[in-house]
């Protein structure tokens, strides 16, 4: 797949993918070609409307790579950070993490630990730690090292139907990301994280919901022509196992209404708060903040 490897003042064009792709939507992959062909004979606006209609059904680090160089080239810099922040989180692609450390964070600091997390030099140390605050949002977050980590890097997270997100995977030594909210480390991507203690409670609890969203939103489903849609949304759980917080992401596949997703983000927090309690997350022996994506299916 044609991707394109932006050099600060410059576009390089390339044939490159860090992962392994397992399943394909062809439609979403023929956007992403057609939004390809566009960006490399200079069309910005029209490859920049490809990708975004790509990202409907498909989601790579290549997409949103290659969005990212057009909405550079049309001097959309938020747009451009808003994108290599999602290449790098969500799918560890170190040519995008590169670009967000230089053009899109204010900060980039890093600290290393021996095995035991005492602060050491760079010359011996077993863990690192990279923290980073954003130029164009409030947001500081940071990244967790284990060099003799040689995990498998899952991405996108949030959707387990392969056929539809195109699940990729890379090899990665990260063993937690966090950000920080209320100066607190709301770590993601641990192997041990957030548990649900109470399954059966959970499951009795979804499928409330999804009776409950069959029926207000039957109409949508009909008019999109959709057989099942899905709501996404962020679960902030702290150190006891309660949630703090929880924050809605959207749905997939992707309506594009402000209204509906105004409206679902308000079922969705009177949901959260009849959650049953969560066994808290744990990295390195220590029990943590968690931030963790859920979502219904209806």
């Amino acid at each position: 797949m044609k991707r394109f490897t932006f050099a600060l003042f410059f576009l390089l064009i390339s044939f490159y993918s860090n992962a392994q792709l397992l399943s394909v939507d062809q439609h979403g992959l023929s956007l992403y070609n057609s939004g390809s062909e566009l960006l490399k004979e200079g069309k910005y606006t029209e490859a920049e409307e490809k990708f975004s209609e790509a990202l409907g059904s498909y989601r790579t680090a290549n997409v949103y790579y290659n969005r990212a160089v057009a909405r550079m080239h049309l001097k959309d810099t938020v747009g451009f950070c808003d994108d290599m922040f999602t290449a790098s989180r969500d799918y560890a692609d170190r040519e995008a993490t590169k670009l967000l450390n230089i053009m899109c964070c204010k900060n980039v600091d890093t600290l290393f630990y021996d095995k035991k997390l005492n602060i050491v030099s760079s010359s011996d140390y077993r863990f690192y730690e990279t923290f980073k605050d954003l130029k164009y949002k409030e947001l500081t977050f940071g990244e967790l090292h284990d060099i003799k980590h040689h995990g498998i890097f899952y991405s996108p997270l949030i959707e387990d139907d392969k056929n539809l997100m195109n699940i990729t995977t890379v090899k990665s030594d990260i063993i937690g990301y966090y950000e920080i909210v209320n100066s607190e480390k709301y770590y993601s991507r641990l192997e041990k994280p957030a548990l649900i203690v109470h399954v059966t409670k959970t499951e009795e609890l979804k499928e409330k919901v999804r009776t409950y969203f069959n029926i207000k939103y039957k109409a949508l489903k009909t008019e999109n022509n959709f057989d099942k849609l899905k709501v996404y949304f962020v679960i902030y759980v702290n150190k006891t196992g309660e949630i703090d917080k929880v924050k809605f992401i959207g749905v997939f596949p992707n309506i594009g209404s402000k209204e509906l997703d105004k409206e679902m983000a308000e079922d969705i927090r009177k949901i959260a708060n009849d959650y049953p309690k969560f066994r808290p997350a744990r990295i390195l022996n220590k029990r943590v903040n968690f931030v963790g994506i859920d979502y219904i299916e209806f």
